[in-house]
């Protein structure tokens, strides 16, 4: 959790407020999409390494490359595939979902990165999980234009959680990477309601294993 938050400190230092209306992305016609860099995380050592932060600086894969999976990601895959959806909806900058990621596409890179989108066998959990965590976006200034800080890295219990403040709007959005439900313990959330999660079960006090949650006043 805390490397998480150095690199993004260390991303948002380097280019200054005037990137944030540049594209935040996570996939593109030039990578592989993804679900599938998600279905792969264990598998290269180039997710991994914390050293290769973008995707180019490490080696490209396709579906013929050995041990590739050009398949959906299991189930904790679309746990953290939600996370990612909630994640870009509330940092900072301009975020960009490239086509297909909303209903559920995946694909090694080139030229499976580019097929035609799935409208015959759209995901309706992934599609949802867009929809309301854009919705979120686009209902609360702060998370378009407000301020950011870190409020707790955890690194014990892969916990990670940030505020977005707009005028006199907070939201404190949490995050859960580990592999237990996490308890949610930090003064940051006095005061504020459960407004969205990625799990149903999560609540001012828990948050699931490999899930996201918002709150707000």
């Amino acid at each position: 959790a805390s490397q998480f938050a150095e690199r993004l400190n260390n991303e948002r230092n380097s280019h200054g407020d005037n990137a944030y209306i540049l594209q935040n992305l996570v996939d593109s016609h030039d990578t592989q999409r993804i679900a599938s860099a998600i279905a792969n995380r264990s598998s290269f050592d180039h997710y991994k390494n914390s050293d290769w932060f973008d995707y180019d600086d490490g080696e490209r894969v396709n579906a013929r490359t050995p041990g590739y999976n050009n398949g959906p990601p299991d189930e904790d895959g679309y746990r953290i595939w939600k996370m990612l959806a909630l994640f870009q909806a509330t940092y900072v900058g301009a975020p960009m979902i490239y086509y297909g990621t909303e209903v559920g596409m995946w694909g090694a890179d080139d030229p499976e990165d580019r097929m035609p989108t799935w409208w015959h066998r759209m995901d309706k959990a992934i599609y949802k999980s867009y929809q309301a965590a854009f919705q979120l976006r686009h209902t609360h200034t702060a998370l378009r234009r407000g301020d950011f800080k870190v409020l707790e890295t955890r690194d014990d219990a892969q916990v990670f959680a940030f505020e977005r403040t707009y005028s006199d709007e907070r939201l404190v959005v949490t995050f859960n990477r580990g592999n237990g439900d996490a308890t949610l313990d930090g003064d940051y959330l006095k005061g504020l309601k459960l407004i969205h999660s990625t799990d149903p079960s999560a609540n001012t006090r828990r948050l699931p294993k490999l899930s996201a949650a918002i709150f707000g006043q």
